[in-house]
């Protein structure tokens, strides 16, 4: 096998490993602290859709702690070296908010959180 794709994969494991990690790390967090409550959920793959028009976003993970109160989380290694890839980010974060603001009589009293 080629070094550079062999080096590239490792990275690619090395990226999801602590991916994973950071999810489990919070799934237990949460957990620990509102798994009593019986709405408590946690979706390491939430797809949320618009109702009018099927729109799709996924946030990385998303936790339930009530009916009144959730949140979704996103993961980013980094926040855009540069100007352009920060923009992305917001970019990303403001789809978040329109699409859920859209979605009021779904996800009544959201707020959300991102991790960064």
């Amino acid at each position: 096998m080629n070094s550079d794709l062999w080096q590239e994969l490792m990275d690619e494991y090395t990226r999801y490993n602590q991916y994973v990690d950071v999810v489990s790390c919070w799934e237990s967090l949460l957990k620990a602290e509102f798994s009593s409550n019986k709405d408590f959920k946690f979706d390491r793959f939430p797809k949320y859709y618009h109702t009018k028009n099927a729109n799709r976003f996924k946030p990385d993970f998303s936790v339930r702690i009530n009916q009144n109160y959730g949140i979704l989380f996103e993961i980013k290694r980094t926040v855009g070296g540069d100007e352009e890839g920060f923009e992305d980010t917001i970019d990303q974060l403001e789809r978040y908010l329109e699409e859920i603001s859209q979605m009021e009589q779904i996800f009544q009293k959201i707020r959300m959180w991102f991790f960064l």
